[in-house]
C-alpha cells in the first residue's frame, strides 16, 4: 500500500487495490500539514502556509486515481459501493468524534462568542462547509477575524468538504471513463480536464471574486486533477525517469511560496492555485526517482507524522481555537508549542484507538452504511439540539436602545435651543453614533448611560459590523461589491435618519475596517500607507462629513480609536499596525480640516491608554471591542460629559 493508503488529507483503506509503498509521500504529507499548523499559528514567516492544503489536494488526486485505475486494470470496473464504504470507514470515525466534541463543547461554554456554530456544524456534517461559507458572503482572509475575537472550531472543514465532494464524483467519473476508453488512454482525457479546470479558476475569480476562487469546488478541482493526470501518465509509461533536480527545485519553490505569499490576497485568491498544483505534481513526479529529497521525506519522524496527518489536520483547529492566549496564559512560541503537542497527542490517540481499528474491519458496504448513517444523523441532531446560539452582537439590547433613542421630530418643527451650563443641558443632548462593530460596542455603553441619565442625553446607534467609511474600491476578501450589502443599506438610509433625528452631535467611529487593503480600478491592493489609498480615503471621509453637515446642524466628531490588539489571533499585523493607523489618523484630520467650527477630533485611544483600558482584557476581552460594562463606565466617567460639552 502507498503509505498505508493515505490520500491527501484523507486515507484510503486496506481493502483497496495494492500499490507500491512510497514512504516519501507520507513525509510530504508531514511537510504539508506542518505548513498548515504554522500558518494557523500565525508564524510570520509562514504567511502562505495555506499552500499545504493545495499539496494535499494534488496528492489526493494522484493516489486516489492510482488506486482506482489499478482496480479497473485488475477487475475491469470500479466498485463504487466499496469505494464509498472505504471512504466512510476512513473519514467518518475521527470526524464524528471531532464534531461531537465540538457540539458538546457548545453548551459547556467552550466556544462562547463564536458566530453561526450550529450552521457550521451542519455544513461540516453534510460536507458542504465551503459552500456554506461562500454563500454566506464570508471571506477566507477573514476567517481568523470572527466575532468577539473567537475563531470558530470549524473554520478548517471547508477543505475537507471540497475533497469529499470530489470523492463523491470521482469513482463515478472513473467508472464511466472505463466503459468508454481503455486505461492506456486516460492521460489525455485527464490532461484535458485539468487544463479546463485550471482555466476555470481565474475565470471564477474574475466573475465571482477571490473568495469563490478559493472556496468554490470547481475552482479547486484543477489541483486534484493535476495529481490524477500525473497518476495516469506514470501508469501509462509516458514519463521518463525524473531528473534529479526536479524534486529539490519543486520542494524549494513550494516552501518559498509558503514563506512569502501573503495570508490575504495575492495570486492564490485570483485563480493562481493551479500553478501551485503544477509544482506539487512536479514534486510528486520527482519523488518517483531516488534522490536526497526522497530520502529526507522518508525519514521515520516525517513518515510517522504523515500517517496521522488526517487527524492532525482534523483536530488542530478546534484545539487552536480552544487553547488561545486568554485560556492558557501563553503567547508566541510557548502557545504554538502547546497547541502542536496537544494536537499531536489527540491525532495519535485517534489514529490508534479509533481510525486504524475501524479501517481494518472487513465490513461490506451496506453494513458500513448501516452504522455510518445513524452516526451522521446523531451528530446533525446534536448540532441542532445541543448547540446554543453563541453569536455575539455588539450593539445595545433592542429594548434599551429603544428607550434611549433620539425622539423623532418633524424636520420643520422647532427644536428647543441647546444650552449647556456646568454639564446641565437645557434639554437632552441628541447623539447619533455611526460606524462599525466597535462603534456598536461603545454605543451599548452610551445607551446604558443615556437610560440612566434621561435628562442628559438621548442616543441612537446606527452602526454595523464591518461598516467603515472608506467606501470606494474593492477590499481584499470582499466577495462581490466593495461593501457588504448590510452596510450599503445602513448608509443609504442615513440621510433620512439624520433629518428625522436632528442630532446635536454625530460620533463617527471605525477601528480596523478602514485599514483593510483594497484596490481601485483593478489595480494592486493598497494599504493606508500608500498615497493612493490615503487620497481615496480622504475623499470618502470628506464625503461622509459633507453628508452629515448638509442635512443636520450637528457637531461632527471623528474618533481616533484605540489600537486593536487581537492577541487571540497570533498575527496582529492586519489590526495592530501602528503605521497604518497613523495614516488613518491623518485621513481623519484632513477630513476635519475644512470645517474647524463644526468638526472635531476625539482621541479615545489616548484616553484608554492613559487609564490602562486599552490592554485590560476584562474591558476588551477580544482586544478589539469594549464590553457593555466597560463602555458604560467609560461613558459615565469621561465620554458622556465630554460629548455634552462638545454639543453645547
Amino acid at each position: 500500500m502507498v503509505g498505508e493508503g493515505h490520500a491527501g488529507l484523507i486515507e484510503t483503506t486496506d481493502d483497496a487495490p495494492s500499490l507500491p509503498r512510497q514512504p516519501a509521500l507520507d513525509g510530504l504529507r508531514a511537510v504539508a500539514v506542518a505548513m498548515v499548523l504554522l500558518f494557523h499559528a500565525g508564524v510570520p514567516w509562514m504567511s502562505g502556509g495555506y499552500l499545504g492544503v493545495s499539496v494535499f489536494f494534488t496528492l489526493s488526486g494522484f493516489l486516489i486515481t492510482s488506486l482506482l485505475r489499478a482496480e479497473v486494470v485488475g477487475t475491469g470496473t470500479v466498485r463504487v459501493g466499496a469505494f464509498y464504504a472505504r471512504r466512510a470507514r476512513r473519514l467518518l470515525p475521527a470526524s464524528i468524534v471531532c464534531l461531537a466534541a465540538i457540539a458538546i463543547g457548545g453548551p459547556l461554554g467552550a466556544w462562547q462568542g463564536v458566530a453561526h456554530l450550529e450552521r457550521d456544524l451542519l455544513g461540516a456534517v453534510l460536507q458542504v462547509a465551503n459552500w456554506v461559507r461562500l454563500l454566506a458572503g464570508e471571506s477566507y482572509g477573514d476567517l481568523l477575524q470572527t466575532q468577539a475575537g473567537r475563531v470558530s472550531p470549524l473554520d478548517h472543514y471547508w477543505s475537507l468538504a471540497i475533497e469529499e465532494q470530489l470523492y463523491w464524483v470521482w469513482p463515478l467519473a472513473i467508472g464511466g471513463l472505463a466503459r468508454h476508453r481503455a486505461p492506456s488512454g486516460w492521460s489525455r482525457t485527464r490532461a484535458g480536464a485539468t487544463l479546463v479546470a485550471g482555466l476555470c479558476a481565474p475565470a471564477i475569480a474574475w466573475r465571482w471574486g477571490p473568495d469563490a476562487a478559493y472556496w468554490a469546488t470547481p475552482a479547486r478541482a484543477a489541483e486534484v486533477l493535476a495529481g490524477a493526470t500525473l497518476a495516469c501518465l506514470l501508469a501509462e509509461g509516458r514519463l521518463r525517469r525524473p531528473p534529479g533536480w526536479l524534486a529539490p527545485a519543486a520542494l524549494a519553490a513550494l516552501l518559498a511560496g509558503a514563506a512569502t505569499l501573503p495570508a490575504r490576497g495575492g495570486f492564490a485568491f485570483h485563480g493562481g492555485l493551479p500553478l501551485v498544483a503544477v509544482g506539487s505534481a512536479g514534486l510528486l513526479y520527482g519523488l518517483q526517482g531516488p534522490g536526497p529529497v526522497r530520502s529526507l521525506l522518508a525519514a521515520p519522524p516525517l513518515v510517522g507524522l504523515g500517517r496521522i496527518s488526517y487527524g492532525v489536520y482534523l483536530y488542530h483547529w478546534p484545539i487552536y481555537a480552544w487553547l488561545d492566549e486568554p485560556a492558557t496564559g501563553r503567547s508566541g512560541w510557548a502557545l504554538t508549542g502547546l497547541r502542536v503537542v496537544v494536537t499531536l497527542v489527540a491525532a495519535s490517540v485517534s489514529y490508534i484507538a479509533v481510525e486504524r481499528p475501524i479501517r481494518q474491519i472487513r465490513w461490506q458496504p451496506l453494513r458500513t452504511l448501516a452504522w455510518a448513517t445513524p452516526a451522521v444523523v446523531a451528530v446533525a441532531v446534536a448540532a441542532v439540539v445541543l448547540v446554543p446560539d453563541l453569536t455575539t452582537t455588539y450593539g445595545p439590547d433592542p429594548a434599551a436602545a429603544a428607550a434611549a433613542a433620539i425622539r423623532p421630530v418633524s424636520p420643520t418643527a422647532p427644536l428647543r435651543r441647546l444650552v449647556v451650563r456646568d454639564l446641565a443641558p437645557s434639554r437632552p443632548v441628541r447623539i447619533m453614533v455611526i460606524g462599525d462593530s466597535t462603534a456598536q460596542s461603545l454605543g451599548a455603553g452610551m445607551v446604558a448611560w443615556a437610560n440612566a441619565n434621561p435628562t442628559l442625553a438621548q442616543v441612537t446607534v446606527r452602526a454595523g459590523q464591518g461598516c467603515g467609511f472608506v467606501r470606494s474600491g474593492q477590499a481584499t476578501g470582499d466577495v462581490a461589491d466593495s461593501w457588504p450589502a448590510a452596510c450599503d443599506r445602513l448608509f443609504a438610509g442615513l440621510p433620512d435618519d439624520l433629518r428625522t433625528a436632528r442630532p446635536d452631535l454625530v460620533l463617527l467611529y471605525v477601528t480596523s475596517r478602514d485599514t483593510d487593503p483594497r484596490s481601485w480600478d483593478g489595480g494592486p491592493p493598497r494599504t493606508p500607507e500608500d498615497a493612493t489609498f490615503r487620497q481615496h480615503a480622504i475623499e470618502d471621509y470628506r464625503a461622509f462629513t459633507d453628508l452629515v453637515l448638509a442635512v443636520t446642524p450637528a457637531t461632527v466628531v471623528w474618533v481616533r480609536p484605540p489600537m486593536a490588539d487581537p492577541y487571540w489571533r497570533g498575527d496582529p499585523e492586519v489590526f495592530h499596525n501602528p503605521r497604518q493607523h497613523r495614516a488613518l489618523d491623518a485621513v481623519r484630520a484632513a477630513a476635519a480640516a475644512p470645517y474647524p467650527a463644526r468638526v472635531r477630533l476625539l482621541d479615545v485611544r489616548a484616553r484608554l491608554e492613559a487609564i490602562g483600558m486599552d490592554a485590560d482584557r476584562s474591558a476588551r476581552p477580544d482586544g478589539i471591542h469594549l464590553t457593555p460594562v466597560a463602555a458604560e463606565g467609560l461613558t459615565t466617567s469621561w465620554l458622556g460629559p465630554l460629548l455634552i460639552r462638545m454639543a453645547g
